[in-house]
């Protein structure tokens, strides 16, 4: 029913006959995935249609929201989104109402009093671990083992730092074990994501390059240069990925690899980075019956930058759907809807390829998700404009 709402946007009908509508929609939270996505793995032809036409934005949200379907965010990435928002709301003048925080939107407030502190501040470099539920029981743990509240094994007296005796037969007490579990999660968890981190700081270098050679003279000798640096250096680092034995390490390179490239741009990819403000937090219980809900603002695009023709406009979402069907792969999928599209439409689509635009250098790391709305328009002009193209009904 949205998508159909925000089509008439583009076609002026139903209550948008007259001009287009802003609207306000109270949607169950875990719809809100869809809709504003805050992970470039998460995004689906329903957001990126809808950022054809609108701006998204959530006003009231909750913690389910920001967990709902979605995949991990990297951290880093979230405290600097954060970050800009928090500046953005001080610009505007924009407060939240007591009470109504996220706690994220608490720890960016925190760390802004304490930002001339050496030690304060977001961290931008370096790996994040994500504050888990089981974090709170770890710490609690922690505290009562050092306040002497329980022992390490039984017959030993509570608080005793010593080591268990070697060779005896000791059993650990309930709560000392899970201390020790819970540690042992938080080594290998760390470990995890420092070993991505270092993948992903190498990313972050041959993106540099391929930007810096994107912005010189095709006959400046130092772009061949800095190209060839870059394709030695991505050799070098898919040897490291291939290498590495846990699977997990691998998906969240690839998948913080794409949200740090998305996050980066100017504006960035996502709706949810862009946002004007903090959403406001509600809670379950205010609402009869008591339900987990979202309320968006759905602000028209007013004039259209890419304005397709109702015909065209069919396309480009028929396009996004037989894509996104596609397993979410890059491009080359396009060869599977008509041979030889790959090689017919990508060079008519110059952002494809501009890292300055959100594309890359070799097309075929661009991920469908990571599509921008200039290249939607620009793959649809370029379909049409195709004279080998099947027909709409071949789809």
């Amino acid at each position: 029913m949205l998508l159909d709402w925000v089509h008439g946007i583009r076609r002026r009908i139903g209550f948008h006959a007259c001009g287009a509508v802003r609207m306000l929609l109270w949607c169950p939270a875990k719809d809100t995935t869809a809709i504003i996505p805050r992970t470039i793995v998460s995004r689906s032809k329903i957001s990126l249609s809808l950022e054809m036409t609108c701006h998204v934005e959530q006003i009231v949200g909750s913690d389910e929201t920001a967990r709902g379907k979605q995949k991990r965010r990297d951290q880093t990435v979230e405290l600097m989104s954060a970050k800009r928002v928090f500046e953005r709301m001080q610009d505007s003048g924009i407060t939240l109402p007591a009470g109504r925080e996220s706690e994220l939107y608490k720890q960016v407030q925190e760390d802004s009093k304490h930002a001339d502190d050496d030690d304060a501040g977001i961290k931008t470099s370096g790996a994040t671990v994500r504050v888990r539920g089981w974090h709170k029981e770890l710490q609690d743990l922690q505290q009562e083992f050092a306040a002497g509240e329980f022992a390490k094994a039984k017959g030993m007296r509570p608080g005793d730092q010593s080591k268990i005796p070697r060779g005896a037969e000791w059993t650990l007490t309930p709560k000392y074990a899970r201390k020790v579990e819970l540690e042992n999660n938080l080594k290998h968890i760390q470990k995890r994501t420092h070993a991505a981190e270092e993948l992903l700081q190498e990313q972050a270098k041959i993106d540099t390059l391929g930007t810096r050679a994107t912005s010189l003279p095709s006959n400046d000798p130092q772009k061949y240069a800095m190209l060839q640096e870059m394709r030695e250096r991505k050799e070098k680092l898919q040897e490291r990925l291939d290498k590495t034995m846990n699977s997990h390490v691998r998906e969240e390179f690839v998948h913080f690899k794409h949200d740090r490239k998305a996050s980066s741009q100017d504006p960035p990819l996502l709706m949810w980075d862009q946002r004007r403000a903090e959403s406001m937090k509600a809670y379950d219980e205010e609402f009869y019956p008591e339900h987990s809900l979202s309320l968006l603002d759905i602000e028209p695009k007013q004039p259209l930058l890419y304005p397709l023709a109702e015909v065209d406009g069919s396309l480009s979402a028929t396009l996004l759907s037989a894509l996104f069907q596609n397993g979410k792969n890059n491009l080359t999928t396009l060869d599977t809807l008509a041979p030889g599209a790959f090689d017919a439409l990508v060079p008519k689509v110059p952002a494809l390829t501009d890292p300055n635009r959100g594309g890359e250098q070799d097309v075929r790391d661009l991920p469908i998700s990571r599509l921008t709305p200039e290249m939607v328009y620009g793959l649809t002009k370029a379909w049409m404009e195709w004279p080998f193209k099947p027909d709409l009904i071949d789809f």
